[in-house]
């Protein structure tokens, strides 16, 4: 080896233990933040206490999105000729969607003819939260409107 591949093998291995080294830090400064656990808000202490549950914070009347935590939970259907879903206006989640022109084999065995139910909300949740600066907002707690365009 002559001298300027040892000296350029020196430098390769400078580059990295220096980035290596230059990483740690960085990870160890992004693990210990600099902020106290008293500068947070109430709401969001006391959901770090239950384990980051969401719990529910009384609706403040002068909420923004009051008038939406009041309301009743219908059942709107869109459908075409292969395809029916039905959609709750609480929470605006999807509570089924079927298949009109296939069968379950269940079904087709007992010479039944009700549609293949793909989604039900029995059988799993879809839920929105967002985290804001005073609590969290959970949209199964809000009745939508629909409108038709």
């Amino acid at each position: 080896m002559d001298k300027n591949t040892i000296v350029g093998l020196f430098l390769i291995a400078a580059v990295l233990i220096g980035f290596s080294w230059y990483n740690t830090n960085q990870e160890r400064n992004l693990q210990h933040p600099q902020v106290e656990q008293t500068s947070l808000p109430a709401a969001k202490q006391y959901s770090q206490q239950n384990h980051g549950s969401v719990k529910k914070i009384a609706t403040d009347s002068t909420d923004i999105f009051f008038a939406a935590t009041k309301g009743e939970a219908k059942d709107i259907t869109l459908q075409n000729a292969k395809i029916r879903v039905k959609v709750s206006t609480k929470g605006g989640s999807v509570e089924s969607v079927e298949l009109k022109e296939y069968k379950s084999y269940q079904d087709f065995e007992a010479q039944k003819d009700k549609p293949l139910l793909l989604y039900s909300s029995k059988d799993a949740n879809l839920n929105f939260l967002l985290d804001t600066k005073e609590n969290t907002m959970d949209f199964s707690n809000y009745y939508f409107v629909p409108l038709n365009a």
